[in-house]
């Protein structure tokens, strides 16, 4: 993976799309990728939110999330901002991925695990939610998880074992899309626009 490509059209923000490997559900260590990611992108206090949003005001929408085919995990990030920004908010979003090797605190990681556990209850007071997810498990873990077995492994995983497991993780070298009248940062590949 890796690599940037500009897609150059005449609109008012730039469009920051990134992607790279990850675990895939399966993986032993996925709960303690899945905290970590947390921590960079769990809403308001969480990195990229303070970092990219609250304390440069370059972009209103950051963040990355988890996606899975069956036994392939990946990345995928995004940020919409004005031109002038752009080359700016890439750099900070970059900054903020491979930061997170260096780990994180005992407040990141506590904020990280009640997000994830109240998204755990609300997902179990929904009956379509829950449905969906027991599929989902289903498809790409081979076997549908309890709500208890995922709380359990929310809970004992310590912060010396999530920052050990984000310290082995190599720096990722995601595949970055911009679309936009300019491209942000050097080399980028141009691409036929849309139009």
């Amino acid at each position: 993976m890796g690599g940037h490509y500009h897609l150059e059209e005449e609109t008012a923000q730039v469009q920051i799309g990134l992607a790279y490997r990850a675990l895939a559900p399966t993986d032993p260590d996925w709960y303690h990728h899945v905290l970590g990611l947390n921590v960079l992108s769990g809403g308001a206090g969480s990195r990229l939110h303070t970092e990219v949003r609250e304390r440069r005001g370059l972009a209103y929408s950051v963040g990355v999330g988890n996606r899975a085919l069956r036994g392939f995990g990946y990345v995928v990030g995004y940020a919409g901002t004005k031109p002038d920004r752009a080359e700016q908010t890439l750099s900070v979003f970059r900054t903020e991925l491979r930061r997170l090797g260096e780990g994180v605190s005992a407040a990141e990681l506590e904020r990280a695990r009640t997000g994830l556990l109240s998204s755990l209850v609300m997902q179990g007071e929904s009956s379509g939610a829950r449905a969906s997810a027991l599929v989902q498990d289903g498809f790409l873990r081979g076997a549908p998880r309890s709500l208890g077995e995922i709380q359990e492994r929310l809970t004992r995983l310590t912060l010396e074992e999530v920052n050990t497991h984000l310290a082995d993780r190599p720096d990722p070298l995601p595949t970055v899309v911009t679309l936009g009248p300019v491209a942000p940062g050097a080399g980028a590949t141009p691409v036929q626009g849309a139009s």
